[in-house]
């Protein structure tokens, strides 16, 4: 189990304790966080779009296709990720994410 803090869209902070085997989009979509994860996982839609916290960048790069999605994004920066993407597990305790705005 990992404890991740969440900002949502209106900018709340939220502490979730997450169990592994599962990926980070599929917790946030299921606890309603506006994540759709339209594609279910292909890293080709952008619909669970969020922003890491700088330090965990190089613990979690993105991969080529990965980043080819997020390059296409209106709300890209630097920090974006795609949360279908990570994997849950305990190497993840402490990450802080913001979810990104809508890509409509």
């Amino acid at each position: 189990m990992s404890r991740i803090n969440v900002i949502d869209r209106d900018g709340k902070k939220h502490q979730l304790k997450l169990e592994a085997g599962t990926s980070l989009m599929e917790a946030l979509r299921d606890q309603n966080f506006g994540v759709d994860g339209t594609c279910g996982g292909a890293a080709c839609c952008g619909s669970c779009h969020i922003f890491i916290e700088e330090s965990w960048l190089q613990k979690l790069p993105a991969d080529e296709i990965e980043a080819m999605t997020i390059e296409g994004l209106v709300h890209a920066e630097a920090n974006s990720r795609l949360s279908c993407q990570i994997d849950l597990n305990q190497d993840l305790e402490g990450l802080k994410i913001s979810i990104a705005p809508p890509e409509i």
